[in-house]
């Protein structure tokens, strides 16, 4: 009798998709990269969009490498003191001093959910300015937990997605 009644609990949960959308979190698997470029300095702007992380991810430090027309950000998260809690961020990153000329962007960081490194590729072309130093970037402004971002979310695969968000 106890097992029947253990039964349609579970097949209510594997039959609801709409409620699998409720609960989704904002940013869960949404990444995404937005590149541009500062018409004043020549400056390549990045936006790591629906980045998540721990909700104290200070400091957030960036390596960048500038070589064979490959502009290469690696976003790194240190998290020493880290909050018990996830947040949702849209990082906006300048990369200074890139030499002027087409470039192929490739941004990676580690993504703690999925256990691996993940990356996301795009295209600029930088124009000449007087400037002349090691390409180096920063974030913008510090980070700051977003109650929605401009990425829109994963179409959930199965249940098992509906049931980790719920025990999240």
């Amino acid at each position: 009798m106890r097992a029947s009644n253990l039964i349609l609990p579970i097949a209510l949960l594997l039959a609801a998709p709409p409620a699998a959308q409720a609960t989704q979190l904002w940013c869960e698997d949404a990444d995404a990269l937005r590149i541009g470029v500062d018409p004043q300095t020549a400056a390549v702007l990045l936006t790591h969009a629906g980045a998540m992380y721990n909700c104290c991810p200070e400091p957030i430090l960036y390596d960048v490498d500038a070589a064979g027309g490959t502009l290469t950000v690696v976003e790194r998260v240190l998290e020493e003191t880290p909050c018990d809690c996830i947040c949702c961020f849209d990082l906006e990153v300048v990369v200074a001093d890139v030499p002027p000329g087409d470039w192929d962007v490739v941004f990676r960081w580690f993504d703690a959910e999925s256990g691996s490194t993940r990356e996301l590729t795009g295209q600029v072309t930088v124009p000449a300015t007087d400037r002349d130093g090691a390409p180096h970037a920063e974030l913008a402004a510090p980070p700051e937990c977003l109650s929605s971002t401009g990425v829109e979310p994963a179409t959930p695969s199965g249940a098992w997605g509906l049931v980790k968000t719920i025990y999240r």
